[in-house]
């Protein structure tokens, strides 16, 4: 599946599931559960903590972060929270700064594309501020 480059506008608390998902989905990652999708905001069981180097020093992040996780095994080990909404940065194979708002976006086997194959994720969504550029547009999820 497509992972989101950031979250360009925020999701609704009130919209957001627990899904079983693949080990080791990133956050940011565009799934499906049935006809619905989602963006998992938090990272599956077994995806690596992060490391940044800066100057000497490393620091490494958690791989599974958030309050309360762990405790989402009673659902299932892989499960993780999925926002409903929001609006994600995706590639776009087709995207361009031409690319209009309010145009839909599909899914076509795991590629974004505005090309009507595979099924309507949601609608492309700029924001006043948002930089258009070839091959990624920001997506608003299930609209």
């Amino acid at each position: 599946m497509a992972t989101a480059k950031q979250q360009v506008l925020a999701y609704t608390d009130l919209q957001t599931e627990i899904w079983t998902v693949p080990a080791e989905t990133p956050k940011h990652t565009l799934v499906t559960q049935g006809d619905r999708y989602g963006v998992t905001i938090a990272n599956a069981t077994g995806v690596p903590g992060e490391t940044i180097n800066l100057g000497p020093h490393s620091v490494t992040f958690a791989g599974q972060v958030g309050v309360g996780t762990e405790d989402v095994t009673a659902i299932a080990a892989d499960a993780v929270g999925v926002a409903l909404d929001g609006t994600w940065e995706f590639d776009v194979t087709d995207a361009d700064t031409d690319t209009t708002q309010g145009a839909p976006v599909y899914d076509s086997d795991g590629t974004l594309t505005l090309t009507e194959v595979g099924t309507r994720i949601g609608v492309v969504h700029f924001t006043g501020s948002y930089v258009k550029a070839a091959g990624v547009a920001p997506v608003k999820i299930g609209a």
